[in-house]
């Protein structure tokens, strides 16, 4: 260009010509002066695209109005009962947008469960058209999957939710070279005014309640055809029929579904809007378009969020005034943008500066120390040393840490099938406890008993299924770290490298620190700890261990932890056989044939 501008960003390319240098010159200073105020510009905590949001944000209500102050608050929803009505609850308020991203998306997925007149008007689907009806414009975004490695039906989930106000787009396209990543973030957006984000999708199989029920049998369902599932026994196929019944319910226990959430209200949800925004035009302007497809328009970001107090307060019970912060695993194939691992290295930074306790629930962990070349994300190397710290400082310091007792791949342990499985299984035993450079191992190097400073724990459940007695894991999907009960990261990431290392899958989180305190209490010692991470913390240990530990590092509790799960364990191995088992010495052995199951050939995440 002779005389002019050009002005890159990922969703577009502007040219903008002038007649005469002074223009270029004026131009060049307004756009300069335009980026120097955007708050996204820039880097900041965690190598975040978002700042850290204050409690009491400051922000500009309108042209003639004064600077306010308007409150970031938040809620923990525990479980997809919870979770769904809250979305529910908020989607029948939206005015003007609703944005909807995930990695598997359900269209009549009913959100409450209360009557059979509440599973119909709480569907997806049902809720997208009301709005739509009402003149509110609908953005859903949708992984689009390997077709022959994931069950998923993006295309039918497009095609059901696609019409009139509701715009439906999915990425990425595969060219010649198959893309080996997915999207799996799970947000809903609500007037860039209310966000949820967290590790559950509006998807078969996750709605569960704090009982995490085995058995559903009854003449009222909770869970119909598809919904009703046990992954380890027969995974999900041809979802689009999602009414067909996969497995016998009265003779197979479903696998309950373990998983935490977020809502998010005030001036943070812009930020969770600007991710979402980014991807969608980002999506739009880099889209194959064909005479068949819809137009898609481009979407801008709000300058402040139009929910009023009034507005919150009809659905604000619960909630906690925080400081908070957005972060992300984002890169040029999943966003147009340079590599961002802002959660990994917030992980990595609130394990540093622990003081007390850290409380862990994921889906999977399988991390490296420095200088490890196969695994590239290093939150293990930060527990590690912050273990050792705590052992030369005679501080009393514990790590607590849920995951699944399995993964929740379909077929036995020794089945040809299961090649993924074991994959799975090997990465998380050498990260944990296995292969001479373990997080157990090292720490035995030089802690004389490193139970006391870390332990690993899964759920497991038991029923009686017509005569007979049955048990089934509950399965941990949650994404989150619980820091001496003040701080929190509640997200979509796993902890490994698809989730961590930011040119892989893409994923958001939000980092919450409480802007007031209460008294609470750590190693018998008084201490200040926050409501929000206090009061989730403890919720979990009742549905967990049924009993409120307001002190879990004391060493009678922190025993008594241990030696429930070592009395419950017992008792399911000798009643059940489960898995896994101390007892299991060799692959030869009978019981890793069970159960049986079809081909898993991918490893791939949900």
């Amino acid at each position: 260009m002779n005389q002019g501008i050009h002005v890159a960003s990922p969703a577009a390319l502007l040219d903008f010509y002038v007649l005469a240098a002074s223009d270029t010159k004026f131009i060049r200073q307004v756009l300069d002066d335009t980026v120097a105020q955007c708050i996204y510009s820039t880097s900041h905590k965690h190598t975040s695209f978002a700042p850290v949001r204050d409690a009491h944000d400051q922000v500009n209500r309108g042209v003639n109005e004064t600077t306010s102050s308007l409150p970031n608050r938040a809620a923990s929803l525990v479980d997809g009962e919870e979770t769904f009505a809250s979305m529910f609850a908020h989607l029948q308020q939206a005015k003007t947008q609703i944005f909807i991203t995930g990695w598997w998306i359900t269209p009549d997925y009913a959100l409450v469960r209360t009557s059979d007149k509440a599973r119909d008007e709480s569907t997806l689907v049902r809720l997208l058209q009301d709005a739509a009806a009402r003149g509110v414009q609908v953005y859903v975004l949708i992984y689009k999957e390997h077709k022959f490695v994931l069950p998923n039906d993006s295309q039918h989930a497009r095609d059901e939710l696609r019409g009139p106000n509701i715009h439906v787009s999915r990425h990425p396209e595969f060219y010649l070279v198959p893309q080996m990543w997915s999207h799996h973030e799970k947000i809903v957006v609500i007037d860039q005014s209310v966000a949820f984000v967290g590790g559950l999708d509006i998807a078969l199989g996750r709605y569960d309640s704090p009982a995490h029920d085995l058995v559903d049998s009854g003449p009222q369902q909770t869970w119909t055809g598809q919904d009703y599932s046990n992954p380890r026994v027969r995974d999900f196929v041809d979802v689009a029929n999602h009414r067909a019944e996969l497995i016998d319910r009265e003779a197979v226990p479903r696998m309950p579904w373990h998983d935490i959430h977020c809502r998010l209200e005030g001036p943070v949800a812009l930020d969770v809007a600007h991710h979402f925004i980014l991807r969608w035009n980002f999506t739009v302007e880099n889209k194959v378009v064909s005479i068949r497809s819809p137009q898609r328009p481009m979407l801008l970001p709000f300058a402040k969020p139009i929910w009023e107090a009034t507005d919150y307060a009809l659905n604000g019970s619960g909630t906690d005034a925080v400081n908070c912060q957005i972060v992300r695993s984002l890169c040029q194939w999943s966003g147009g943008i340079a590599t961002e691992k802002s959660i990994q290295e917030a992980y990595i930074d609130l394990i540093r500066t622990a003081q007390h306790f850290i409380y862990i629930e994921n889906q999977f962990f399988v991390s490296g120390f420095e200088h490890e070349k196969n695994v590239a994300n290093r939150v293990v190397d930060a527990l590690y040393h912050r273990i050792v710290a705590a052992h030369e400082a005679k501080q009393t310091f514990r790590v607590m840490f849920l995951m699944p007792l399995l993964p929740s791949f379909e077929g036995a342990v020794t089945s040809s099938s299961s090649a993924s499985l074991r994959a799975v299984m090997h990465w998380q035993y050498t990260t944990i406890c296995r292969g001479g450079n373990s997080l157990l191992e090292r720490l035995a190097k030089i802690v004389p008993d490193p139970s006391q400073y870390v332990a690993f724990f899964g759920l497991r459940q038991h029923a009686m299924l017509g005569t007979q007695v049955v048990t089934e894991m509950i399965y941990i999907h949650s994404k989150l770290m619980i820091v001496d009960d003040r701080m929190a990261i509640i997200g979509s990431a796993n902890l490994n490298d698809r989730s961590l290392c930011g040119d892989r899958d893409s994923e958001i989180a939000v980092v919450l620190e409480d802007s007031t305190s209460e008294a609470g209490q750590f190693d018998n010692k008084s201490v200040l700890v926050g409501p929000f991470a206090h009061r989730l913390r403890r919720r979990l240990f009742e549905e967990h261990l049924e009993m409120d530990m307001v002190d879990p590092t004391s060493p009678e509790n922190w025993a008594n932890i241990r030696g429930l799960a070592r009395v419950n364990t017992d008792i399911f191995e000798r009643v059940f056989q489960c898995l896994p088992s101390d007892a299991v010495v060799s692959y030869t052995q009978p019981l890793l044939e069970r159960p049986m199951g079809g081909d898993v050939t991918e490893v791939y995440e949900n």
